[in-house]
């Protein structure tokens, strides 16, 4: 099972582990999430599943209802509410962060890229309802991408929140909520664990990646020359002085 803990700040995903008839906590700095403090999520592991449970720091909220425990499924929205009045989403995906495949797409020759739940997206991308109809925009300028928010929930690099338009350095990591891309300069690498996603691939180009074989390598390796070591043909010339050795 996979939590987002998500805010008008940043939206991190953790992983919760495999194990059984034990409590486990997740650890929110203050400093990512804008909290006055830090704040441990404490979750109880049973044989009915995982459990959000209640902690001095802040309180559960289903539904606007106060609940001293929740009992967490797939697609569960659920609130936060801090002691000093903050509050934080936690959405439940039960899925297990595997092996994850990741598409390679050449943007080399690309000036626009949409991404969105809309068809009209070159990156189509749905996730219950938090990805908008078009929510977000890669765009290439004479200095470089720059990564766009347009949606409502907002577009993460690095876990944070971005504001308005971001210039993207080679190997930033986008998030939106559970579709990750990875800016490589002329390429972009897209996949996501959970979610519905299409990717136009009639226009956004696959990267055509050259598969070698090992019988080719190894022939390649018998054709190289070899290379040996001889003798020298010059020597040095030895030391020929006469040494007196004191008896």
């Amino acid at each position: 099972m996979i939590l987002m803990v998500y805010n008008k700040q940043v939206c991190k995903e953790f992983l919760l582990p495999n194990i059984h008839d034990a409590d486990y906590m997740i650890a929110l700095p203050h400093e990512m999430y804008g909290l006055v403090e830090d704040v441990d999520i404490k979750l109880e592991n049973s044989s009915i599943g995982w459990e959000l449970v209640n902690n001095e720091n802040y309180r559960v909220w289903v539904n606007q209802e106060n609940r001293e425990r929740c009992l967490l499924h797939h697609e569960d929205i659920v609130g936060i509410k801090t002691e000093n009045g903050e509050q934080l989403q936690i959405i439940v995906v039960d899925s297990a962060i595997t092996f994850r495949v990741m598409e390679k797409y050449d943007i080399s020759m690309m000036k626009e890229i949409s991404i969105g739940k809309n068809s009209g997206n070159l990156i189509q991308y749905r996730f219950m309802e938090l990805v908008s109809g078009f929510h977000a925009n890669l765009i290439h300028h004479s200095d470089g991408w720059y990564l766009e928010d347009i949606s409502h929930n907002g577009v993460f690099c690095g876990n944070c929140r971005i504001r308005g338009k971001k210039k993207l350095v080679f190997g930033d990591h986008v998030d939106i909520f559970g579709l990750h891309l990875l800016f490589l300069g002329e390429m972009i690498v897209v996949g996501t664990h959970y979610g519905e996603l299409n990717v136009k691939e009639d226009i956004l180009k696959p990267m055509e990646i050259e598969t070698v074989h090992p019988e080719e390598e190894s022939r390649k390796k018998q054709k190289e020359q070899a290379y040996f070591n001889r003798s020298p043909r010059n020597l040095a010339t030895l030391y020929k002085e006469e040494v007196e050795i004191e008896s």
